[in-house]
């Protein structure tokens, strides 16, 4: 239903001159989920959205799981491909599209053993079509704070303002 709702308003913007389209942000997360049932309608989201400024964000912790032709459709049409630890049979698929630069050599696709072994935190990321691959690492996650302390800060609040 709402992939239905999404492609009607995209076909709006067809309509629309260019000018007037006002930048648009998808954010699609458990990918697998949402375009395994109408895997044609994404794999058009994916292939004209830009067109009609509609920007995807797509996550996915099993993009194995998506139709061959929706992932083929999202590698062949997305400049950015970010890569966190991923399961073997994941390895594969993705490996491919990082390609680490070398000056021996021509640019080889991440060992997939790299990518099932990365610690938490690291990754390999592509920014911009046809780039080379960069290990990023990402700062911890911050400590959870102690829910008390959102107390303390609730009563010394309506202490003062109220």
């Amino acid at each position: 239903m709402i992939l239905a709702y999404l492609q009607l308003a995209i076909g709006r913007r067809e309509r629309m001159p260019e000018r007037e389209r006002r930048l648009c942000m998808l954010y699609a997360d458990e990918l697998a989920e949402i375009a395994g049932p109408s895997a044609e309608t994404f794999r058009l989201f994916w292939s004209k959205g830009r067109r009609y400024g509609v920007a995807i964000s797509a996550f996915s912790q099993s993009p194995g799981q998506l139709d061959a032709a929706v992932r083929a459709e999202i590698f062949g049409n997305s400049a950015t491909f970010l890569s966190l630890a991923v399961a073997a049979q994941e390895a594969n698929s993705i490996r491919r599209e990082l390609l680490l630069p070398s000056e021996e050599r021509p640019p080889e696709p991440v060992a997939a053993e790299e990518l099932v072994s990365l610690p938490v935190g690291c990754g390999y990321v592509r920014l911009g079509t046809g780039a080379l691959a960069v290990p990023v690492r990402f700062d911890p996650p911050l400590e959870p704070i102690d829910p008390a302390r959102g107390d303390e800060v609730r009563a010394r609040s309506w202490a003062r303002f109220a």
